[in-house]
């Protein structure tokens, strides 16, 4: 049985209430990174000659929007724009500065962008734009007769966490028998050039 406890004022200690939906959610969670890196170096082309049921089944979103974006008329220039973002010259020599993107990510460069490049590279250009990127800081806790509600960082008992950047508030309900979960995790991969490009915060809610 899973332990769970939420770093803050009022730690406790739960049991498997909700252990499924945390073992789902990480299954879930696998599953998708392999079909990450399954379709990783596919260029916008290779995707569009995908089997419509692949696309629909296996494809992750986010990679079919990157393949839009690198089918559409005018991607060279988009591209190129968001090179120059990111200090490279891409609206002056747009093949030589998509491979000096790809060689910072310690990719080939072949001079054409795969998928998971496109999605890096508006990822990071569009990071660029924020000056602040925000987190909830808040750790609270109170207990009544009736119940109890906690905010904080979740970690489990004697095991790796899958998303160990959260902020989770649970709250129960003893008369109604009846336990709210609300999460959100926010992922920040490490990548092999030493930069870090971190994604939107994922928000979750389950009840029980």
């Amino acid at each position: 049985m899973r332990q769970f406890i939420i770093i803050g004022p009022l730690a406790v200690g739960v049991g498997a209430t909700h252990s499924l939906a945390l073992a789902e959610d990480q299954e879930i969670a696998l599953a998708d990174e392999k079909a990450v890196q399954k379709y990783r170096n596919y260029t916008p082309q290779q995707i569009k000659n995908l089997p419509e049921e692949v696309v629909d089944r296996a494809l992750p979103m986010m990679y079919l929007f990157a393949a839009q974006r690198g089918l559409s008329v005018d991607s060279e220039l988009l591209f190129g724009m968001e090179l120059n973002v990111l200090m490279y010259p891409g609206l002056h020599d747009y093949k030589a500065a998509v491979k000096a993107f790809q060689a910072d990510l310690g990719d080939e460069p072949t001079g054409v962008l795969t998928v998971w490049q496109i999605h890096n590279l508006e990822q990071r250009s569009d990071m660029q734009k924020l000056s602040k990127v925000g987190f909830p800081e808040i750790f609270f806790g109170v207990k009544t007769d009736d119940g109890a509600s906690v905010q904080g960082t979740m970690v489990f008992i004697d095991e790796k966490i899958a998303w160990p950047i959260n902020h989770v508030k649970v709250s129960c309900v003893k008369s109604q028998n009846y336990c709210r979960l609300d999460q959100i995790n926010l992922t920040v991969p490490a990548n092999r050039d030493g930069s870090i490009v971190a994604t939107l915060p994922d928000i979750n809610t389950c009840e029980v």
